[in-house]
């Protein structure tokens, strides 16, 4: 049994239900975004999303010129969801059912960026930073790495959701999913082990009321 059995379970019931059928020539909704994906692009760009989803962040980067796109998801729904997704749209492409030991069978500085939406901090932090580490060994130097994390939740807050504290500052949510609920200060420290950080900030989410953090970060 995985440690992410629930987390794959919840995932395979959300991207079965939706996530077909966008264009992804159409602009996200949120500015941050599209200026996010704008960054990481490097002329020529090869370009992972490790925790991609239906692919819709992803997709948006191969239509603004990317030349290959590579999506790892746990979700067997959302790698099906990609493939439905990028039909028609004429970027080279690879989307793979997989976890964090997936990304060791790809070469050492093999992509030019990379991206990390609400991934970091929903994993064990061993397999966290074994990620951190893999992204560091294949982007190339001075690719570019957009990770975005939840914002950091008082105790009390998480716990009157019905999340349970498995270790300090650890928590696992009553949907399955995990949270790592790290401060800025110790998000700002994890990151830094790994990466130069050149830009970071808040996103608001008007729909969810909710802040997400978005860092910009350089292989050194």
């Amino acid at each position: 049994m995985s440690e992410y059995d629930d987390t794959e379970e919840f995932w395979d019931g959300v991207f079965a239900q939706k996530s077909h059928g966008f264009d992804a020539y159409e602009p996200l909704p949120y500015r941050w975004v599209e200026e996010a994906l704008d960054w990481v692009l490097l002329p020529g760009s090869r370009v992972l999303d490790f925790g991609c989803g239906n692919g819709k962040v992803l997709l948006r980067t191969a239509a603004k010129g990317a030349a290959f796109i590579k999506g790892i998801d746990i979700s067997s729904s959302a790698i099906e969801s990609c493939k439905k997704n990028t039909e028609g749209l004429g970027v080279p492409h690879e989307f793979v059912k997989g976890d964090v030991s997936t990304l060791k069978d790809i070469p050492d500085s093999d992509f030019h960026g990379g991206i990390l939406f609400n991934v970091v901090d929903n994993l064990l932090p061993e397999h966290s930073r074994e990620l951190l580490e893999q992204f560091r060994r294949i982007l190339k130097p001075d690719g570019r790495l957009i990770v975005k994390l939840n914002d950091h939740n008082e105790s009390r807050e998480l716990e009157e959701m019905g999340s349970k504290e498995i270790s300090d500052g650890f928590y696992r949510e009553n949907t399955g999913l995990y949270l790592w609920n790290l401060t800025d200060e110790e998000a700002h420290q994890l990151l830094e082990e790994y990466f130069d950080i050149q830009e970071e900030t808040k996103v608001y989410f008007p729909e969810h009321d909710a802040y997400n953090r978005l860092y910009y970060l350089v292989q050194r």
